[in-house]
């Protein structure tokens, strides 16, 4: 394994945390991203040393001793968390210094081993085979594994890995892990893959809509922010502004990718956002907790027509490859984007401002907001069960405990220092957004069903082939109730 840092000794510091402050109105589309580095830092943000709340945290954590060992996790090509030094990116300074942390709490010494294992990589098979290469072969040399969870969550109810619920280090009722995804993703008292604040990459990949504020005040679109804190920012909503944006710039009664448009979403993981956002149940646990399949919901079927509609034949969305639609936006020729939190990184070029909000929801009389987390890009965290299970929780909670309490404000910061937030009204959106992530049982253990095969793709399938979302689930529903059961008979 490539040896990342030694085990150092935690320096004094102090991190910035972004609050929120009024900010003045009229913050107007001119100004450089290095202005907001500069002004937005100074106007908006309040300083707070937490410090003394990270060690306050640490005290309440397991405690341990692990003599200087090393600690040794074997992570994807997408995880984050291997920072090697400080760089001056927030991000990844703060994963240095909350490394740190961890190594000093437990003292051991850190050791990452970062390999292929991402679907664009083409090679997304490389991480998955080495862990499992080593645990078939009794290999103890893994103490925690990090990687692809499209795969990992799967992957991991077939053995070889610990149940995260039998370690008393781990507790999923803390703000750090993703509390309702782990509920929804257990076998009765059993899980064995976790996702929460351990890894940035968890926060990349929450979906949010973004809005130009441009044409929202050219259209006369009032505020949107009041929408949601009122729970009337609903799809209808949505479908009715995004009517009023689109236009045939050029004049030749064509829409196409010269033109404006309402909206702007990808047909992947953009779509699937909407099920959690219009709170639709696939699937429920029964009176042991076992999950159950509960069929198709008139509910689907209509988020289903009424996305058909509204992306395929009302003219007013731009509807094409996911990532394909950031350039279009910052250009002007958007009103709405669906896209993940990660893209606000790469948007500081643009010249117009825009806002953050979470997806809409179904309608007003929905409780609250739902907000979808890709788990197929998350990193997953398993422990093998050739580790000791209790020394490894340990060093995964704190891990995701420290993550929460010194990455998760600098993330917050990173994403308010641009265009999206000029303003104290996209802090409290974020909060909405990551407040509010949940998921299904068929979503987190979606690759059992089968490559895009899950009943939680089906909005997206159906979309794609213009087909009836009813036709699709009958013909695929006995192969979502026999897979069901057989992976409820594994793991029983």
């Amino acid at each position: 394994m490539n040896k990342k840092h030694q085990l150092h000794i935690l320096p004094a510091f102090a991190a910035l945390i972004i609050t929120v402050a009024i900010i003045v109105s009229g913050c107007g589309s001119g100004g450089t991203a290095a202005d907001e580095e500069t002004t937005g830092s100074a106007d908006t943000a309040v300083t707070e040393d937490i410090e003394t709340t990270t060690a306050a945290l640490k005290d309440t954590l397991p405690k341990g001793d692990f003599g200087g060992e090393d600690f040794n996790i074997l992570l994807w090509d997408y995880s984050q968390i291997a920072a090697e030094e400080e760089t001056g990116d927030v991000i990844n300074d703060a994963v240095y210094r909350r490394n740190l942390e961890v190594e000093e709490l437990y003292n051991v010494n850190m050791v990452f081993d970062v390999r292929k294992g991402s679907s664009e990589s083409g090679q997304s098979a490389v991480w998955l085979n080495s862990l499992t290469s080593a645990i078939l072969a009794g290999d103890d040399s893994i103490h925690l594994a990090g990687g692809y969870g499209y795969r990992l969550a799967s992957h991991s109810l077939y053995g070889g890995f610990h149940n995260l619920n039998e370690l008393s280090a781990i507790d999923f009722s803390e703000p750090w892990w993703s509390e309702r995804i782990m509920e929804s993703s257990m076998f009765g008292n059993q899980i064995f893959m976790a996702v929460g604040s351990a890894d940035p990459q968890y926060y990349d990949c929450v979906y949010a809509m973004y809005f130009n504020k441009r044409f929202a005040e050219m259209y006369n679109i009032d505020d949107l922010y009041g929408l949601v804190r009122g729970g009337k920012w609903t799809l209808d909503k949505l479908i009715e502004y995004s009517a009023l944006a689109s236009a045939d710039l050029n004049g030749d009664n064509v829409m196409d990718d010269t033109d404006r448009y309402g909206y702007l979403t990808g047909w992947n993981m953009e779509i699937d956002a909407f099920i959690p956002a219009c709170e639709i149940k696939i699937t429920g646990k029964d009176k042991d907790g076992m999950p159950e399949l509960l069929g198709l919901s008139e509910r689907y079927v209509d988020a289903q027509k009424k996305l058909s509609d509204f992306t395929k034949q009302s003219g007013n969305v731009m509807y094409k490859d996911s990532w394909s639609l950031i350039t279009p936006f910052m250009n002007g020729q958007g009103l709405f984007l669906a896209e993940r939190i990660q893209v606000s990184h790469i948007m500081r070029e643009m010249e117009d401002d825009f806002g953050i909000l979470p997806y809409p929801k179904w309608n007003e009389q929905q409780d609250s907001y739902g907000t979808y987390l890709c788990i197929d890009n998350t990193t997953g965290f398993s422990i093998p069960i050739t580790a000791d299970g209790d020394k490894s929780g340990c060093i995964l909670n704190a891990l995701s405990a420290l993550g929460y309490e010194i990455m998760r404000p600098e993330y917050y910061e990173r994403v308010l220092k641009t265009k999206v937030a000029r303003d104290e009204d996209s802090a409290e959106m974020l909060d909405i957004i990551f407040g509010s992530v949940t998921d299904d049982f068929s979503h987190f253990y979606s690759f059992c069903f089968g490559d895009q095969g899950s009943p939680w793709m089906l909005m997206r399938m159906s979309l794609r082939r213009d087909a009836e979302i009813t036709s699709m689930w009958a013909k695929n529903e006995t192969m979502y109730q026999s897979k069901m059961e057989e992976l409820i008979s594994i793991l029983k």
